[in-house]
């Protein structure tokens, strides 16, 4: 073997264990390829809403959908695998989307917890794909019921406005006691208009909040 031979095959050695050494740097970072792995099976509520970000994990494919997003609605992404996508919008904001199911979520906390807990969250929001609230499921801190709204964003009133709905298994829910398969059915129910309009009006008050999502609202 000639002197420039070695010289190459060193060369060789060396770029390789380079790539080897790279990809094992990033194996808990940003996916090296267009293809979701799926870092989680499941959505473990609300305790994911607390932990995912530890998890280092933001697919490649992802990055479009959250340029535009941080964009627009000022979020960060904080996890994104094959099956779910976490964003952070403030300290008390956080919007999930869960890939498997089709569904957007937004979920506040009150100024009065460290942490998302079934305690601290007083609202969700069913979202649609541009991240505008679709329903409202909430209760306030003073109140003793949960109410679900169907929002409004037409030109019957100059700001946004809903009507509560009851569903038609009679049952209303009550925020503290939801699972998240609990919040899925619920949302796939709206959804689908599985429930009955009531007449009881709630308004919004701000007209911004119908071009603006009313979850930015502190």
């Amino acid at each position: 073997m000639t002197i420039t031979q070695i010289i190459l095959a060193v060369l060789l050695f060396i770029q390789a264990s380079c790539i080897t050494s790279d990809k094992k740097g990033n194996k808990n970072s940003i996916s090296s390829n267009d293809s979701c792995k799926a870092m989680l099976a499941s959505f473990n509520y609300p305790d994911d809403l607390n932990r995912l970000d530890t998890l280092n994990y933001i697919c490649q494919d992802s990055f479009l959908q959250v340029s535009a997003l941080k964009k627009d609605l000022k979020v960060v992404p904080l996890f994104s695998d094959r099956n779910y996508m976490l964003l952070n919008y403030d300290f008390r904001t956080k919007l999930l989307y869960d890939k498997r199911n089709g569904l957007n979520f937004c979920f506040k906390r009150s100024v009065d917890y460290d942490s998302f807990n079934k305690e601290s969250i007083y609202s969700i929001y069913v979202l649609d794909k541009n991240k505008m609230p679709l329903y409202l499921i909430e209760q306030l801190p003073f109140e003793t019921e949960t109410n679900i709204a169907k929002l409004y964003y037409d030109d019957r009133y100059p700001q946004l406005y809903g009507y509560v709905v009851k569903r038609k298994t009679g049952k209303q829910p009550m925020i503290k006691d939801l699972s998240y398969a609990d919040i899925v059915e619920i949302s796939k129910e709206l959804l689908n208009e599985e429930y009955i309009l009531t007449n009881k009006f709630i308004s919004y008050e701000t007209p911004h909040f119908k071009t603006k999502s009313l979850w930015t609202d502190n």
